[in-house]
């Protein structure tokens, strides 16, 4: 979480998966991080994307992944500034409505 002033600018989620690959190290899975345009440009998302990246490797985590939505061109281009690689993985999603699908 990235604050200034009192006032949260970013914050990043970061999740731990357990794996049965990779000699049983997990993985990690960094949630979206909504930023309003103004507060774009800042450092405030580099500063907690590093921040998730130390705490996957103290969690021995294997790979991080970040979500982000399929049009958001700008996010992408961060996330491949930091190093990440869109060609790498591909993830399929399914909307839940009012819990699990029959």
């Amino acid at each position: 979480m990235a604050a200034e002033n009192g006032t949260l600018r970013a914050f990043r989620a970061l999740v731990r998966i357990p794996d049965l690959t990779r000699r049983l190290r997990p993985w990690g899975l960094v949630g979206h991080m909504p930023a309003r345009r103004d507060h774009r440009g800042r450092g405030w998302a580099w500063a907690c994307l590093a921040a998730a990246g130390g705490l996957a490797r103290k969690a021995n985590c294997a790979e991080i992944m970040p979500l982000t939505g399929a049009k958001a061109a700008d996010a992408r281009a961060f996330y491949e500034r930091a190093g990440y690689d869109r060609r790498e993985k591909t993830v399929l999603l399914q909307q839940l409505e009012g819990g699990i699908q029959a």
